[in-house]
């Protein structure tokens, strides 16, 4: 049966947030089983009544995020999606699954759709999972993944842009609190490892969730021609690279195992200006179909939860760091 999220429309007349608060128990509920709501019909005109919506439905707001491609602050807590070209389509993915703590609850708010396309697609982990090729799957499961960033200087985010920090030394303290090694290749090139878990419990059902951007952030998802010049102007030391947690490579073919899962369970969502999706981000993983014309979806965070909570016993702890990958 194909996933669908829970629909709901909010009466016109009824003071639109103030009848989500009223409600918040029940949609919860809804949220955390289901995994996904689309509530239709919001009075939301800009990051303001964005960020009200996600105090009507969550407790605390998530902190500190690291992008991996720019994401300019809106305001109150609101940021916009990520800076991807509206003629890709940017694949499904969890909010910061490379992170030791992440955002239980995710809000995407239309304040303007594409003239065309645009769609958000929804991936349901669940799922995702029973599909991942069973090989990767069990690797994967027992080593976790690892996560190499090269920052450089004036190409993509920069270290401090992905960590809020200023100096070197506020650096390195935020990296030892992610349990994230890192070297510096030169005065301003910076190489970080880190290896996470690649499945996780529900916090609520203990169901097993794929959760990780093994394959997102895999040199072969990357566009062919894209990867050879990438490989030809920095060799092994790309923005981003993945591997298994034991260090082994993932193959081309591996990548598009993990592609083709999220593509066989992904569905569609048209939002229209008004619409809010909200998101239990361990259950459901988000990205966009290519669109035309200006699109406004902005994008929110809320109950930031500790992933070494959820992750199974038998994963290798996502402490055991290194650099030996190549």
């Amino acid at each position: 049966m194909t996933y669908r999220p829970v629909t709901v429309d909010v009466p016109r007349g009824s003071g639109g947030v103030d009848w989500v608060r009223h409600r918040r128990p029940e949609l919860l509920a809804l949220l955390h089983t289901g995994g996904a709501l689309w509530l239709r019909g919001l009075p939301l005109r800009d990051a303001a009544d964005v960020a009200a919506a996600r105090a009507a439905l969550v407790d605390v707001p998530a902190g500190s995020h690291e992008p991996f491609a720019p994401r300019p602050a809106r305001g109150d807590g609101i940021h916009c999606e990520f800076q991807w070209p509206p003629d890709r389509e940017l694949c499904p993915q969890h909010e910061q699954s490379y992170r030791l703590t992440v955002p239980r609850v995710v809000l995407l708010a239309c304040l303007r759709p594409a003239d065309s396309g645009g769609q958000t697609v929804l991936a349901d982990a669940r799922r995702v999972l029973a599909r991942i090729p069973a090989e990767v799957r069990h690797r994967l499961r027992t080593h976790g993944w690892l996560l190499t960033r090269t920052f450089r200087e004036r190409i993509g985010v920069s270290w401090r842009e992905a960590f809020g920090v200023d100096t070197p030394a506020e650096l390195t303290a935020a990296l030892r609190r992610e349990l994230i090694t890192h070297r510096w290749l030169d005065d301003t090139t910076l190489r970080t490892v880190r290896r996470r878990t690649a499945v996780v419990h529900h916090p609520d059902t203990g169901e097993q969730c794929w959760f990780n951007h093994a394959g997102f952030l895999n040199e072969w998802g990357l566009d062919p021609i894209e990867r050879r010049v990438m490989r030809q102007a920095f060799g092994e030391d790309l923005a981003f690279n993945t591997r298994a947690g034991d260090g082994s490579p993932l193959t081309a073919d591996e990548v598009a195992g993990i592609e083709a899962a999220y593509a066989e369970v992904s569905v569609d969502v048209p939002l229209a200006a008004g619409d809010v999706l909200v998101l239990d981000n361990i259950l459901i993983a988000h990205g966009r179909r290519a669109y035309r014309g200006p699109r406004d979806v902005v994008c929110a965070w809320g109950e930031p939860v500790d992933i070494a909570d959820c992750r199974p016993t038998t994963v290798v702890s996502s402490a055991m760091v290194c650099f030996d990958t190549e």
